[in-house]
């Protein structure tokens, strides 16, 4: 039994793109800044997360995966999908429901 491209297919390049949406490159460069203000979101705008978005990205790769599961490439981008967006749940609820700071570590000292 071969499995064929359809829907399911999809779910690897949303998890691709959920990752080039949050990540930043350097100090200036972020994929999901720039894709956000082509579109016309604002900086003010709630809808301005770009971590929230990428995490909407990888729901929805994980709901094609599974639902078109006998695709091609459908079961790595469910898996991928779910990974990430287990990790970047409970990073927010780390960051925002228990208020820790995850990057404490790596700031400067006052001294």
């Amino acid at each position: 039994m071969s499995s064929k491209i359809g829907p399911g297919t999809i779910s690897g390049p949303i998890f691709f793109l959920g990752i080039l949406v949050s990540i930043k490159i350097g100090r200036t460069f972020c994929l999901g800044t720039i894709f956000l203000n082509a579109i016309g979101i604002s900086k003010k705008s709630v809808l301005y997360n770009t971590l929230f978005i990428s995490l909407a990205l990888f729901i929805a790769g994980f709901i094609l995966g599974l639902i078109f599961e006998k695709n091609e490439g459908a079961s790595f981008g469910k898996n991928m999908c779910i990974i990430l967006g287990a990790a970047v749940i409970i990073f927010l609820v780390a960051a925002y429901g228990f208020h820790v700071d995850l990057l404490y570590p790596f700031r400067k000292s006052p001294i």
